[in-house]
């Protein structure tokens, strides 16, 4: 599940990465034929239509499921101002969704300079690296252990064998021995 706000962050993030921006900008792109499996093929950029007609439309994605029905989150600029729209369960009908967003762009951009329709909070700064080790990582990690980490993680995966192992041990006890392993009745218990 996510919220607006959630995708407007993901959309501000997209937006400071060049290379995300000019792929989504791309009109068409060619996938190369695979011998024997597929022909090339060119793809049609489902944006190129925002992009042709709204003024400073930087990048949309669009998307669909059966859940979250029609999606959109996409970003304008004009004058120096930057606007993000995000439509979860949008439909198409009697707009589609880049002409929606349009319209509240253009909303957004008709407010006076100063007015904010919306603040996102600030990124957080970037986890500083780990600190170098002193000694040389070995060649191969100890079986159970987590080659980055060095953590053991065998230990709760194997206590749940053992008892497991343990379990079906008396089960099989019982069973030899004639006894029935029975559970005390309802109301019985601590008696």
């Amino acid at each position: 599940l996510t919220s607006a706000y959630d995708m407007a962050l993901v959309l501000r993030a997209a937006l400071a990465m060049p290379r995300f921006v000019a792929y989504d900008r791309m009109p068409t792109a060619t996938l190369p034929a695979q011998p024997g499996i597929l022909d090339a093929r060119t793809l049609q950029n489902q944006n190129a239509y925002l992009f042709a007609h709204v003024p400073g439309a930087l990048v949309a994605k669009t998307g669909f499921t059966d859940a979250a029905q029609h999606t959109f989150a996409g970003a304008f600029e004009q004058g120096g101002r930057r606007l993000g729209v995000i439509l979860l369960r949008a439909q198409r009908y009697p707009l589609d969704q880049w002409q929606q967003a349009q319209r509240l762009a253009d909303w957004g951009f008709a407010l006076p300079a100063g007015d904010q329709v919306g603040t996102l909070v600030a990124p957080r700064p970037a986890d500083p690296a780990p600190p170098a080790r002193s000694s040389p990582r070995p060649a191969a990690a100890a079986p159970g252990r987590d080659p980055v980490t060095g953590h053991t993680w065998w230990p709760a995966g194997g206590g749940v064998a053992v008892v497991l192992a343990l379990a079906a041990a008396w089960t099989l006890r019982e069973r030899r021995s004639g006894r029935r392993a029975r559970l005390p009745a309802p109301g019985q218990v601590g008696r």
